[in-house]
């Protein structure tokens, strides 16, 4: 895992959406377990957990796609 620099002014985004898959590729645990638990009590955030692995395009595509057409500018 990299950490990346986000740049700009982070008010230009209208909302802020975390989606944890809740089933590991990692076989001990998600190492984003933390970081989805932070952030579900943040009320700045939008979370949700979708049961499938890291490729939720494959394990839970439709739930991926609602929660991606709820979170996209009108």
């Amino acid at each position: 895992m990299q950490r990346i620099r986000l740049s700009g002014d982070p008010s230009r985004f209208r909302s802020r959406t975390y989606v944890y898959a809740t089933e590991s590729e990692w076989g001990g645990g998600s190492p984003f377990t933390a970081l989805y638990e932070r952030l579900r009590s943040d009320p700045r955030w939008t979370t949700h957990a979708l049961a499938g692995k890291h490729n939720l395009m494959r394990d839970a595509p439709e739930e991926l796609l609602n929660i991606l057409l709820e979170s996209a500018p009108a």
